[in-house]
């Protein structure tokens, strides 16, 4: 078993979602998807995936598959919902906290462009948490998109799969008319925390230290460490592979 794998307590929860109810195949369900977890955790190829799980071949047919049909994001927010609610709290989220993360590129043939800001040249990582940290929605755009145009299409996103979100906060880069657009069409009012410390060290702003605690969480997933994939959607939905498992993984309840 490796560390990536689904324990036990999280196959039982997975079974009980139903989302694999119309499985039918000869490959065991959670080898195919221990294997997909094994890749985004350990970084590693798919023609590297160890002899214990299914062919590559077959890992990334399925993958392509459940990334197609929106499997991971569904599956992702039934995790999210349920560990609300065993967090005591409404199962329905009305708050998010929404911030950026440049990722240097690998590839020199996939989607990307220069952050000015941070000096990289990728990927931009646009993600919205809850205020558990839990990943909500994520938004993949070129490094030189600004913050104020990737976090409307983060808005729009997380309006369709999550309506009950009523307030988001960031940090100063989501200023300006970001919160009147975001108010007229998607009713969501948009609070721009701005630092005023101006001593040395760090000093956590206003929970928007939650977001951060997320990017750190999701370094620790090689896949995500780089960006090695191809187009955007591969991106993003590696990210959602992360996100599911750090629910899976750092949830007491998904544990043996």
């Amino acid at each position: 078993m490796y560390p990536s794998d689904v324990t036990d307590a999280a196959k039982v929860f997975i079974e009980k979602t139903k989302m694999i109810e119309k499985w039918h195949s000869k490959y065991d369900f959670f080898d195919v998807l221990n294997a997909i977890f094994f890749i985004v955790y350990s970084g590693c190829q798919w023609r590297s995936l160890p002899h214990d799980y299914p062919s590559y071949k077959i890992v990334s047919y399925y993958y392509y598959g459940w990334k197609s049909n929106g499997w991971f994001q569904r599956m992702l927010d039934i995790a999210v919902e349920q560990a609300r609610l065993w967090d005591g709290q409404s199962p329905i989220p009305s708050l998010a906290i929404v911030d950026s993360q440049s990722v240097k590129s690998g590839l020199t043939r996939n989607e990307k462009g220069v952050d000015g800001n941070k000096k990289v040249k990728g990927r931009k990582r646009n993600i919205a948490v809850d205020k558990n940290g839990y990943l909500l929605a994520v938004k993949i755009t070129k490094g030189n998109m600004h913050d104020s145009k990737a976090a409307f299409m983060l808005l729009a996103l997380l309006y369709v799969l999550h309506p009950g979100i009523a307030n988001v906060m960031g940090d100063s880069g989501y200023r300006g008319p970001l919160h009147d657009i975001a108010k007229r069409y998607l009713g969501i009012n948009v609070e721009a925390v701005v630092s005023g410390f101006t001593g040395k060290g760090f000093v956590p702003q206003k929970k928007r230290w939650i977001v951060e605690r997320t990017f750190a969480l999701l370094d620790r997933y090689r896949r995500l460490c780089r960006d090695y994939e191809d187009t955007n959607s591969s991106a993003q939905t590696m990210t959602i592979i992360a996100g599911l498992m750090i629910v899976l993984h750092h949830v007491p309840s998904f544990k043996n």
